[in-house]
């Protein structure tokens, strides 16, 4: 997808460069070079109707991501941190094309230092503003993130006692309207929790 990218759409490339930099200051170029990619792969061949399974190792044309780091070139990405392969795919995908109009994501604030979250959701906002067809929704454990999100866009969720599970805005929370001066959305999770989801009105369905 990258080398595509590099190769046909370098204007989507370079914009990609750009807000990886925002978020991981340190890298300075992102290149490909060719390299072999070796994998495993199974097939079922007949001999006199006997079905007989084999393994064996097929070698396919792929490339190699590297990226120049302030202080360090050409390291490969087996090298580089987790939080730093997370944002590089998250936008690879965003800057593809077709962009997709709704991206689903675990653990957003994943391997990331509370600064480069807060840089990686302004990004975000950035591609939203935009593309307003695009969605994005997300998990994460950080009250960091979230502290810069607007608290109605932040939904929470309980486990009730019968398994299942109930969600709600943090607008919904009895006190938001009289600490939402004083608490940023982050700081209100944190004080308040998610238990208190469970007491909302159950929506009726249909």
């Amino acid at each position: 997808m990258l080398a595509q990218m590099a190769l046909s759409r370098p204007d989507d490339f370079s914009a990609l460069l750009t807000a990886m930099r925002a978020v991981i200051p340190q890298v300075v170029r992102i290149r490909l070079s060719l390299a072999e990619v070796k994998r495993q792969e199974t097939e079922t061949i007949r001999i006199d109707d006997e079905p007989l399974t084999r393994t064996f190792t097929r070698t396919y044309s792929g490339q190699r991501i590297l990226l120049d780091l302030q202080g360090a070139e050409g390291i490969p990405s087996q090298g580089a941190s987790e939080g730093t392969l997370l944002v590089l795919g998250l936008l690879g995908v965003l800057f593809s094309a077709p962009r997709p109009k709704l991206v689903l994501l675990d653990d957003l604030d994943r391997a990331l230092h509370p600064k480069a979250q807060k840089d990686l959701v302004a990004q975000l906002r950035t591609l939203l503003e935009r593309d307003p067809e695009l969605q994005i929704i997300a998990t994460s454990h950080s009250p960091y993130l979230v502290d810069h999100l607007d608290p109605k866009e932040v939904r929470l969720s309980t486990v009730l006692p019968d398994g299942t599970i109930r969600f709600g805005a943090l607008t919904q929370h009895p006190e938001f309207e009289r600490w939402k001066e004083a608490m940023r959305p982050g700081e209100f999770w944190s004080t308040v929790g998610e238990s208190w989801v469970g007491a909302l009105p159950e929506k009726p369905r249909g």
